[in-house]
């Protein structure tokens, strides 16, 4: 059931692609039963 979420959620963000407000997703993995979500990274 994680898997799926996870899954659903980067999916939902990739769609978004650039709005001011939210992080654009570089990338989304799952290792050794890890979820990882790879975003940009903002430095001020």
């Amino acid at each position: 059931m994680a898997k799926k979420l996870f899954e659903r959620e980067a999916e939902t963000l990739g769609r978004v692609g650039s709005h001011s407000q939210i992080l654009s997703l570089r990338d989304y993995f799952e290792d050794n039963q890890q979820f990882y979500l790879i975003q940009e990274c903002v430095v001020r």
